[in-house]
């Protein structure tokens, strides 16, 4: 009996053996086609073309106030904030 036991042990080793495999190329494939269709959504999707010169370059600082055309402008006075304790409801809508 005992070789009986052993050829199935190595059968079951065999199929695991075989699983193992399918998983890893599963894988490697699913891994594959991401890539590629990522690629390709990257390709065919219309985007913002960058000008090479306009981003190696740092932007200019100006010494003005003002509107320098898309920059960051701070607020003219911070927030200011009601002296009351906020009220805070759970689960409500």
């Amino acid at each position: 009996m005992e070789p009986e036991v052993a050829a199935a042990a190595r059968s079951r080793e065999e199929a695991r053996t075989r699983a193992r495999r399918l998983t890893w190329w599963a894988a490697a494939a699913a891994a594959a086609v991401t890539g590629i269709g990522a690629g390709l959504a990257v390709a065919s999707i219309p985007g913002h073309a960058v000008d090479q010169t306009q981003a190696a370059a740092p932007p200019a600082e100006s010494g003005g106030s003002g509107d320098t055309g898309g920059g960051f402008n701070p607020p003219a006075q911070a927030p200011q904030f009601g002296g009351s304790t906020p009220v805070i409801v759970s689960g409500g809508s």
